[in-house]
């Protein structure tokens, strides 16, 4: 029988670039070194949503409760669109009567509603002056944006929308609890330093990672847990530190410490010798059989 070394080898390659990671300890503690961007909790938009809204002025004055100031919806070369998001979790919910209430001084105008902004939004209906919706007209059950399009008159002057049933949050009590991640180090040779941060919490908002002393990702919180990953450009070490806040200013964080270590060639050539020495012993008691 031939003995076949080229596949041995490889395998001993492929021993040789395995990483082993070594889990330390780590730590879990309360801290606010960022500004917290707290969101208004109240019936009335929150944000322009841009990319789905144009030909308009002074959109902001859509936002928060009516006072007199107004947007502007204008005709061009085509109807002015306004979308505005009520809130991460303030959605107008259909209930009893009419849902919500587009606050116009004049000009007539086309409202819409829905949970994305991506897809086409559910046209409710026409309205003129101050005028109220019910989303069940549409079939919805619940809506985070509303859309107002310009239809006719001079210039369609939008002070607010309100919703008249709507989820408003209650203030809770409760710190994002996050699950530890140990301290750990991989080889040089690694391509990428992965894991993920496990973390409860009903109502998250946003995060920021920070690697060594340096802001490396933040952002909006939309799920659950939240994944890093890091490129590997040589042995160093890397003090990762996470921060996530919820809608109501909570913030916990975790601090992970990674080695990425160099490898010593001159043990990775004895090991691969040893085992090429052993593997050889192998082949020499099989040949002999």
């Amino acid at each position: 029988m031939m003995f076949r070394k080229k596949p041995i080898i490889f395998v001993l390659i492929l021993v040789s670039m395995i990483s082993f990671p070594s889990f330390i300890h780590s730590n879990v503690n309360n801290f606010s070194p960022y500004q917290i961007s707290i969101p208004p909790s109240d019936a009335y938009a929150d944000e322009i949503v841009e990319g789905v809204s144009y030909i308009y002025l002074f959109g902001e004055n859509a936002l928060g409760a009516p006072d007199g100031e107004y947007a502007q919806l204008l005709l061009e070369y085509t109807n002015g669109i306004l979308t505005l998001d009520m809130g991460r979790y303030e959605k107008i919910l259909n209930g009893t009567g009419d849902d919500f209430t587009v606050h116009c001084l004049s000009g007539g105008y086309i409202v819409k509603a829905g949970n994305d902004v991506k897809q086409p939004l559910t046209t409710l209906g026409e309205g003129e002056n101050t005028t109220s919706f019910d989303l069940a007209d549409g079939g919805l059950v619940e809506a985070r944006y509303v859309q107002v399009q310009y239809l006719n008159g001079t210039v369609v002057y939008l002070d607010a929308i309100e919703a008249l049933n709507g989820e408003i949050p209650l203030p809770e009590a409760m710190i994002p609890d996050i699950t530890p991640v140990d301290d750990f180090w991989v080889w040089e040779n690694s391509s990428k330093v992965e894991f993920t941060w496990e973390i409860s919490e009903y109502h998250p908002w946003n995060y920021t990672i920070i690697v060594n002393d340096i802001i490396y990702e933040q952002g909006e919180w939309l799920e659950t847990n939240i994944d890093f990953s890091y490129d590997i450009d040589g042995p160093e070490v890397l003090q990762i530190m996470l921060e996530a806040n919820d809608y109501y200013g909570y913030s916990a964080g975790d601090t992970v410490t990674v080695e990425i270590r160099e490898i010593d060639k001159a043990s990775s050539l004895s090991v691969i010798l040893s085992l090429l020495s052993l593997f050889g012993v192998v082949y020499i008691l099989k040949k002999n059989k």
